[in-house]
């Protein structure tokens, strides 16, 4: 959905990148956010779309986090609404966070 408007899901680079997510979902639900390990596991990535693939730089995740659960095929992170990252089932409906370079 983000890619229709030219965006990708969100990446998140510093503490405070990922205190703005979390206020944009806070009264909300966890939302996915742009970190993989679907190309090779245990090896996150920040899909950027357009075939684009960046190393973190910083991570948020939860404690026992990424797991790989259900059933080892957690692929993809989400954020929740305390800013904890995990990894769930990328087949999961729910929110998402977009990010949009603006032309310059």
């Amino acid at each position: 959905a983000c890619s229709i408007v030219g965006a990708h899901l969100a990446n998140i680079g510093s503490a405070a990148e990922n205190t703005l997510v979390t206020d944009l979902i806070k009264t909300g639900a966890a939302a996915w956010i742009g970190l993989t390990d679907q190309y090779g596991e245990g090896t996150f990535v920040w899909d950027e779309g357009k075939n684009r693939y960046t190393a973190p730089t910083f991570t948020k995740w939860a404690a026992n986090q990424p797991d790989n659960n259900p059933g080892g095929n957690a692929n993809c992170a989400q954020i929740s609404t305390t800013g904890d990252w995990s990894d769930e089932a990328c087949t999961q409906l729910k929110p998402y966070v977009c990010k949009y370079t603006w032309p310059q």
